[in-house]
């Protein structure tokens, strides 16, 4: 009785957490929607708009009713801007990840990412030959320890972090465990497929942990990604929104949208940074959960037995 109440509270527990978070960035995008009144002077927001639907008094609906549509309301624009964020994710990995910093690193490198290595044949097999470091290389690697180049080294690596789009899947240092995991135990692909084939061990190794009421946090660590995500989708959105009205022919107090604009991109790369990092969490809950698994409580329950 214990198991099931507990299983009953994590599963309530895991809903809550993915309805408010899709209620979250509905209701804050509704509330940004209004940002305008706050820097365009004698911005005026007609109150008849109930009349022009039909509608006179809400005085006669109960409280109750009210409060259930707007969750249904929220709830429905939160799974509409859950897809679109995924549009803005797949188009800013295109032009980014697979056009811009592409460009950047074969202008450095003399190499597209993902390019062939150099390599010969030594006695049957393949043997890699490292690449000749061009000029820029050369210079980057005895200036970047500099005192003023080393600020510019960590200046750099965060524009090239804040622009991409590309997701860890989990933490370098849980690499070998996941090889392990994958390779060794559930026999899924080859080591040098682990990156390819990563989606394939997580939906296996998700399954394994549900069906072993094995306890992780990775669910919520999931939820939280979609959130940040859409919240970022949602900045996004509003910054273009905001765009558009500072170049309407109003009398605008351009003090106060600046500041109302670098909110606005300060919580864009904020919740960019996040939704990365709570998918690396999420894909380091899977990996030590069935680690967990195989290595402590099946060992655990075969002794028992």
């Amino acid at each position: 009785m214990d198991r099931f109440l507990s299983s009953l509270m994590d599963k309530i527990n895991d809903l809550l957490f993915e309805v408010l978070g899709l209620l979250l960035p509905s209701l804050i995008l509704c509330i940004i929607l209004f940002e305008p009144v706050f820097y365009i002077n004698n911005f005026s927001i007609k109150n008849n708009l109930l009349k022009d639907v039909g509608i006179e008094s809400l005085e006669l609906v109960e409280p109750f009713w009210i409060f259930l549509f707007l969750i249904a309301f929220f709830y429905v624009i939160g799974n509409v801007i859950k897809v679109v964020s995924k549009i803005y994710y797949d188009f800013g990995k295109a032009i980014f990840d697979n056009t811009i910093l592409a460009f950047i690193f074969y202008l450095f490198h003399g190499k597209f990412f993902g390019g062939k290595k150099n390599s010969h044949k030594q006695s049957g097999r393949e043997v890699d030959i490292p690449k000749e470091p061009n000029g820029i290389e050369k210079w980057w690697e005895k200036s970047k320890d500099k005192p003023g180049f080393t600020i510019l080294n960590v200046f750099c690596e965060w524009i090239k972090k804040t622009l991409s789009f590309s997701v860890e899947n989990y933490g370098k240092d849980f690499e070998y465990m996941y090889i392990n995991l994958a390779v060794d135990k559930l026999g899924l692909f080859n080591k040098e497929e682990k990156d390819k084939k990563w989606f394939l061990f997580y939906k296996k190794a998700v399954t394994i942990l549900e069906q072993e009421n094995v306890d992780t946090l990775y669910y919520k660590h999931l939820s939280k990604y979609n959130s940040f995500r859409s919240l970022e989708c949602v900045f996004f959105c509003v910054i273009i929104y905001n765009a558009f009205w500072s170049h309407a022919d109003l009398d605008i107090n351009y003090m106060i949208y600046y500041i109302i604009l670098g909110f606005n991109i300060i919580c864009l790369v904020s919740f960019h940074e996040k939704y990365k990092r709570y998918w690396k969490l999420c894909g380091n809950e899977v990996i030590t959960g069935l680690d967990y698994f195989y290595n402590y409580k099946k060992g655990n329950n075969q002794n028992e037995q």
